[in-house]
């Protein structure tokens, strides 16, 4: 049993993170979420694979899976969400490092989850998205910052910027997946032909 975490109580994002804790998504320190702490590249993906995964089930590679990335190796605990998230397309093979330890901005969150979502290659159309933000100048991605703002996964601040090079909490991270697991269900075409 995990102890009752002790720093989430009127959080401003306390369901989104009691959510993540739930479905084994998120680590605690001792009785702490660490909710405003940036999260890190390992942590993310591990969160990612999870909520597209709808809930935590045991990831298992066989012991003869080369590493992707030369700083994951099998005995990682982010191992198995890491070549997860190859196997799903949401990571490039080619780079050589996956740098688990390092924190991760908002615009490449938005890449993350539009490609979890299958919008990668709309996402790229140039042209085809509308995006007003104040700083839109300072976006790479455009067509995935477009996306996730559109479907309200994550926001524009009160002075209309996204902030791309922003690291991302803990507690942001669990609110954009838990606003990407409704959008994702929303989405989907349940018609039959």
């Amino acid at each position: 049993e995990k102890p009752e975490p002790s720093d989430i109580a009127g959080h401003w994002a306390e369901n989104e993170l009691r959510l993540m804790l739930a479905y084994d998504a998120l680590d605690m320190q001792g009785d702490k979420v660490l909710p405003d702490r940036a999260i890190t590249r390992g942590e993310m993906i591990k969160m990612l694979v999870i909520a597209i995964q709808g809930g935590h089930y045991p990831i298992v590679f066989s012991e003869k899976r080369t590493a992707s990335f030369s700083d994951v190796a099998a005995d990682s605990a982010y191992f198995a969400y890491v070549e997860t998230a190859v196997d799903l397309n949401l990571l490039d093979r080619s780079e050589r490092e996956f740098r688990p330890s390092d924190t991760i901005t908002r615009e490449q969150l938005a890449g993350l989850i539009v490609k979890a979502l299958g919008y990668a290659k709309l996402a790229e159309v140039e042209g085809l998205f509308a995006y007003e933000a104040a700083d839109r100048d300072q976006v790479e991605q455009v067509g995935a910052v477009a996306i996730v703002t559109a479907l309200g996964i994550l926001t524009l601040d009160g002075n209309g910027n996204f902030r791309p090079d922003e690291e991302v909490t803990r507690a942001q991270a669990a609110t954009a997946f838990h606003r990407f697991l409704v959008k994702r269900e929303a989405l989907r075409d349940n018609a039959s032909f």
